[in-house]
C-alpha cells in the first residue's frame, strides 16, 4: 500500500491527512500506472492487466505519421494459445527524448487501445491511431497546446508493464 503514490512514506502531504491539514498532489503527471514507471515499481496487477484462457503474441511494430498530425500505429497480434479469446492491445508513448523547458511528461502514457477476439491460432493486422493531441502538452508560457517536435518511443503490449514492442516515431 505504501507503493502508492498517495501514501508514500516521503510525501505525507499526499495523505488524506495531508501536511497541516492540508492534501496536496504532487505527484503532477505521475498518477495510476505512470507512478508505478516513474519509481520502477512492479506492481501484483499492472494497468490494463486481465485473464484470459489464452495466449496472445504481438509483432511487426510500426509507427508512421498521420495525416491529422497523429501517429497509426500498426502491428500483428496472434492468439497463439487453443482458445478463442479477447485481447486489449495498446499503444504508449515515451516522453521526448529531447523534452521542452518546463513540461512534464509521464515515462510512459496510454494514447490508444483497441479490444478484439481471435480464434485460437488466427491473427490479424492492426492498426491504432494515436490523435495529435496525444503527442502535445500544456505549455504555461504560451497559454496552449505544443506538438513535442522530436523523436518519441511508441510501445505497444497488452499492459502498461507488458510492452514487447517498440519503436521510435519522428514527430515533426
Amino acid at each position: 500500500m505504501s507503493d502508492y503514490a498517495a501514501n508514500y512514506p516521503a510525501h505525507p502531504e499526499r495523505s488524506a491527512a495531508g501536511a497541516g491539514g492540508v492534501t496536496r498532489f504532487s505527484e503532477g503527471v505521475d498518477v495510476g500506472y505512470r507512478w508505478f514507471a516513474r519509481q520502477n515499481i512492479a506492481p501484483s496487477f499492472a494497468f490494463g492487466y486481465g485473464l484470459s484462457y489464452t495466449h496472445f503474441a504481438y509483432s511487426g511494430v510500426s509507427a508512421v505519421p498521420a495525416g491529422d498530425g497523429g501517429l497509426d500505429v500498426g502491428f500483428t497480434l496472434r492468439n497463439t494459445g487453443a482458445h478463442d479469446g479477447d485481447d486489449v492491445p495498446q499503444v504508449y508513448l515515451g516522453a521526448p527524448q529531447r523534452a521542452p523547458t518546463g513540461a512534464d511528461f509521464a515515462v510512459k502514457a496510454l494514447a490508444g487501445f483497441t479490444r478484439l477476439h481471435l480464434a485460437a491460432g488466427a491473427s490479424t493486422a492492426i492498426k491504432i491511431h494515436v490523435p495529435a493531441r496525444s503527442l502535445q502538452y500544456w505549455s504555461v508560457a504560451r497559454g496552449g497546446w505544443q506538438v513535442a517536435h522530436g523523436p518519441r518511443a511508441v510501445m505497444v503490449g497488452g499492459a502498461s508493464n507488458d510492452l514487447p514492442l517498440s519503436v521510435v516515431a519522428s514527430v515533426p
